[in-house]
């Protein structure tokens, strides 16, 4: 991997550890996917879904520049403040266990907002990616789905807190440019899934997670 900074080598999945409460509210469309350069609060990468909710803008571009690109607003349609705002926390290098926001999305038929569901996390750990945070938008049904998943994160809090797991959903990097396109991060929630720590599974293909019980056939 050249650089952190080059989106074409970065390849970033949700692997399936999603909370149950969250799983009932999120949609089947792809979550969008943004790489956030920590010292220069600056997006760098984001996939072709994140680049749907800012048409027309060229990176590296500033997370005040994309989020007012985005218009990301809290549920209710008030201004985020910077205490409560997902990309000012995650530059601060604090993590996003899950909020809900919306988005406005152009589209045929005009602008609508997007209810979506937010995680940051700052991927310590990887060489390649240190200083830098990765940061997942999912989508909601509904909004009345959104605001279930808020309630549900607020009853998680204490739990968060304690930083028993930087988050419920496992996530995984992989660099897209080397052979066999081998893990370079994966997060705390991953381990706790899979059973294979950090270092057990930096360096493999996620085909490793593939036991008797699994479908040799299937992507990776």
């Amino acid at each position: 991997m050249a650089s952190a900074t080059d989106g074409a080598a970065v390849r970033t999945s949700l692997a399936t550890g999603m909370p149950p409460e969250l799983a009932q509210v999120a949609g089947d469309e792809p979550a969008a996917v943004l790489l956030v350069d920590l010292a220069d609060r600056s997006v760098v990468y984001a996939n072709v879904v994140a680049e749907q909710l800012v048409p027309g803008v060229r990176l590296p571009v500033g997370i005040e520049a994309w989020s007012d690109a985005a218009a990301l607003l809290d549920l209710d349609g008030n201004e985020l403040s910077d205490t409560s705002h997902p990309l000012t926390q995650v530059a601060r290098s604090v993590p996003v266990a899950g909020q809900a926001v919306s988005a406005a999305r152009a589209t045929d038929l005009g602008r609508r907002r997007e209810p979506m569901w937010v995680v940051g996390l700052p991927m310590s750990g990887a060489p390649q990616l240190e200083g830098h945070a990765l940061v997942v938008f999912l989508p909601l049904r509904a909004r009345e789905a959104a605001e279930a998943a808020a309630t549900a994160a607020h009853a998680q809090a204490e739990l968060r807190e304690r930083a028993v797991l930087a988050t419920g959903m496992s996530f995984t990097v992989a660099d897209a440019r080397a052979e066999d396109m081998p893990l370079i991060w994966v997060n705390p929630a991953f381990t706790a899934t899979t059973g294979y720590s950090f270092e057990e599974a930096v360096g493999r293909n996620c085909r490793f997670l593939q036991g008797d019980a699994t479908d040799p056939a299937a992507p990776r």
